[in-house]
Order: C-alpha cells, then structure tokens, then sequence
C-alpha cells in the first residue's frame, strides 16, 4: 500500500536537532533575538509617569504611603486616611446646605420684602422706558421667586398632611411588615389606585365628549359646505336659465319692432369698419372740446352737452369723438346707450327710432330689466309703443330702474325733422326733463353738425359748445359766437356754458 503521510524520521534525527547538531538546518530560517530591550524601556517610562503623577497629583500625606515594597504597605494607615477624607467632604457638604438654605431663604426674604414695598417704590421710578423696563423686569424676577417660595411651602404643607393622614406610610419605613400592616399598606394602596383609576376614567370621558363634539361639528360643517356648494351651483344654474329665458323675451320684444333695431356688436363693427377721413387740425383731440368736457363736468346742475360744428363736406370729428367716447364706457362696464344718426344709404332715422335704439342698447346690456318690469316691457306694450309719447316712457320705466345711464347720440341734424318742429325738438325737450328729473343719475351728450341761429335758444338744461373747423386758430367758441339749437319756444338767455 502506498504512503502519502511525512517521511518518517528517526530518532537520532530528532535528538540531533534538541542538541543542536543540526543547527545548520535551524539557522537557515530563524535567527533568535533579545526582548529584554524592548521591556526595559516600558519599564523605565512607566517609571517616570510614576514619579510625574507623585509629584502633580498626590499630596506629602498621599505620597508617604506609597512605597516600591508592596509588603510594606500600612493599611491601617490608608483606612484612617479615607474615613478622614470622608468626614471632611461630609463636613464639606453639610456647610454648603446651610449656606444654600439661608441663601435661599435670604433671598426669598428680600424679594418678599421687595414686591411689598412695589406699591412705594413705583411713584418714585421714572417712566422712561431706560429707568422702567429694568424696573419691571428686576419686579418680575421677585415675584417668580415669592411665587416658588410659596408653592414650595405649599408642596411641604401637603406632603406633611398627607403624612399625618396616613400613619401607616410612616410606620412603614420603621416597623416590621407584619401581615396586618401589608394589608394595610395594600389598602392604601389600592384606594390610591382606585382614585388614580377613576381621574383618568373622568378625563378619558371628557376628551371623547370634546373629540366627539369635535367630529359632530366637523360633519355638520362639511355638510353645510356641501349644501352651500349644492345652493351655489343652484343658483348659477338658475342665472344661467334666467339669463336664457331674459335674452329670448328680449329678442321676442325687439322683434316687434322689426329689423330696423340693430345690434350692438353689430354696430360698433359697422363703424369701426371706414377709417374716418378727418384733418389733423380737426381732430377732437385738438379743438378744444377736452376743456368743454371738463367745465361741464363742474357745472353744479345737471344739463345735457350740445356740441355743433360743421363738416364743409367732410366727414366729421364728432362721429370719432363719440365712438371713442363709447368704447371707453365699455370698457369700463359703465351703463351706456348710444345712437349714431348718420345712417349709410338713404336709411334716415326720425326722434321715435332713436329712442327705440337708446331702448334697445339698454336692455341688451341688463337683459333682465325684462323681468323687473313686466307691466311695461311685454310684447303688448311694445307693440302699441307707435308715437314718440309711449315709446320714451318705455325708455324712462327703464332709466329708473338702473343707477346711472350715460347717454350718446351723435349727428343729430341727420334725423328727419318733424313737421311741426325743428330738428329733434321733442326729443330734447324730453331728454332735458329727464336730466332735470334724475339729476347726474342720467349723463347725456348730443352732437350736431348745423348751425343754429342765435335768437332760437332754448329755456332747456342744456349746455352748449361749438367748434368753428373753419377757424384756423382753433378757438373754443366764447359766449357770443357760442351757437344754439331749436326750439320752438324763444330764448331769453345766452348759449354759455351755466355756471348754475
């Protein structure tokens, strides 16, 4: 069988190597060393810490004890050294106790002493607040430690009369636990529980009445803002609907009327279409109406603003002067209605047809006007609205009903006169009665591109200004070239603007 262990060796190879003979062998693969250099030098510097640490640290009465001979060591001695060193720091202790207890009670004195004397002290401190916030906040730091002190006394007062209460918790620390004394300690015990027991029971009780009020209140308010979201979203609802059903009776009423009522998106369109061919020393921006505008603003009564001026063929500033004027209203959600005159075509508009667009403009701006007065706005009364009379007292039912109305008409002298009056005579006459009525409730400015003579101007609320496009020096017209409208009553008073 074959051997795949160590080749065996004799023993005279082994005794070889103990004696070392065969130290040849031995030599090529280990060389011994000296350890005692390395555990001499530990030595020597624990030696020195020794010495440095006797000579910082231990006292002459420490360092007599300590000896390089441990069987020499006096043990009786160190005993003696450690009970006096014990009574000392217990000496120690005791001193500094007194020390902090008459301190503490020292100044517990002195602020009590302090906070009684505050109601004296107080006149006598000045009310700067470099002299009172110092003042203050020393009275404060007084009144924290009489506050401590007292309920310090208080916390003792307790505990004391809780152990005069209860005899059994003192007897426990110096009798004997007998059984009878073990029952009663468990007695005590499990009244204390019990009490203990029942307060956490009371205030268990009452943070679930607290958290529950609190749950109730929490599902009393979702459900008042699911309501209120269910109401709001009702009421746009209902809006919407009234918004519909106002816009198709006011589409019924105005059809009535026929198409000669326009809309008015569909007007603006129409005149912002044409670029209006106008001068540049024409322009309204330039003629001085902006200071027309500014005095009639002061004027102290109520009138409406007559603004004339011819065109000499022309197209004429006042039409871009109003249509500039009414989309600044709109754009400012004012309450406007306008009548633009000039018609393309052969298309003449007369007094009725105006009042009926200003009607219109109106009501397609509040469309539910048509539901607050149903008595006069209904397809009956829109119907016999045929003279001038009915159809304005359908305009002034709705005037009333709104809280300011701003009223255009422009190019006036381009309406069909009446036969037996001049150029919207009656229409004016209303309009003033209306401003009259309604104070600055109602803002009117009428526009006219005739003159008018002088002899004829009216006893009306109304202002008037004219342009003079001929004069090259572009004066606003002053009290006597100032030129008036018609009326059919004579004038007695000048065409300036009134100052009253």
């Amino acid at each position: 069988m074959a051997n795949f262990g160590p080749p065996a060796r004799s023993a005279t190879d082994i005794a070889r190597r103990l004696t070392g003979h065969d130290k040849g062998a031995w030599s090529s693969w280990y060389e011994p060393g000296q350890d005692h250099l390395a555990y001499s030098e530990a030595l020597q510097k624990s030696l020195q810490t020794k010495k440095h640490l006797q000579q910082t640290l231990l006292t002459t009465q420490y360092r007599s004890i300590l000896t390089d001979d441990l069987t020499k060591l006096d043990g009786e001695r160190v005993v003696k050294i450690i009970a006096q060193e014990s009574k000392a720091y217990d000496a120690k202790q005791e001193i500094r106790s007194k020390w902090r207890g008459r301190l503490s009670e020292s100044a517990t004195a002195l602020s009590r002493l302090t906070v009684n004397l505050s109601s004296y002290i107080d006149p006598l401190i000045p009310q700067s607040p470099e002299y009172k916030v110092p003042y203050a906040c020393i009275m404060i730091i007084f009144k924290g430690i009489v506050s401590k002190s007292e309920k310090r006394d208080e916390a003792t007062t307790l505990f004391t009369t809780l152990q005069n209460d209860l005899p059994g918790m003192r007897l426990r620390a110096d009798l004997f636990p007998t059984d009878e004394m073990k029952r009663a300690l468990a007695e005590v015990y499990i009244d204390c529980l019990d009490l203990l027991w029942r307060l956490a029971k009371y205030f268990t009780m009452h943070s679930l009445m607290v958290g529950s009020s609190y749950e109730l209140n929490k599902v009393f308010m979702d459900a008042t803002a699911t309501s209120l979201h269910s109401l709001r979203r009702t009421v746009d609802n209902l809006e919407t609907i009234i918004g519909t059903q106002a816009t198709n009776q006011l589409s019924t009423l105005l059809s009535t009327w026929g198409d000669q009522i326009s809309d008015t998106t569909e007007e603006l369109q129409l005149w912002q279409s044409p670029k209006l061919k106008i001068a540049p020393k024409n322009r309204w921006t330039v003629n001085g109406i902006l200071r027309c505008l500014e005095e009639w603003q002061r004027l102290k009564r109520n009138s409406i603003l007559w603004v004339s001026s011819k065109h000499d063929g022309h197209d004429c500033w006042m039409t871009e002067f109003c249509l500039d004027l009414i989309l600044a209203s709109t754009s400012q959600e004012q309450t406007l209605t306008f009548a633009m005159c000039d018609r393309p075509g052969s298309i003449v508009w007369t007094p009725v047809l105006v009042v009926k667009e200003l009607i219109s403009r109106l009501l397609q701006r509040h469309p539910s006007l048509v539901f607050e007065a149903p008595e006069f706005l209904n397809v009956r009364a829109f119907k016999r609205a045929k003279t001038f009379e009915k159809v304005f007292q359908i305009f002034e039912t709705i005037v009333v009903r709104l809280e300011s109305v701003f009223i255009v008409i422009d190019r006036i002298d381009c309406c069909r006169q009446d036969k037996q009056h001049h150029i919207g005579a009656k229409l004016l006459e209303s309009l003033s009665r209306l401003v009259t009525r309604y104070g600055r409730k109602v803002r009117i400015i009428i526009t006219c591109a005739k003159d008018i003579p002088t002899n004829l101007l009216p006893p009306l609320a109304i202002s008037y200004f004219t342009v003079d496009t001929r004069n090259k020096s572009r004066k606003v017209a002053s009290k006597n070239d100032i030129q008036p409208i018609i009326p059919s009553i004579p004038s007695t008073s000048s065409g300036s603007l009134p100052d009253d």
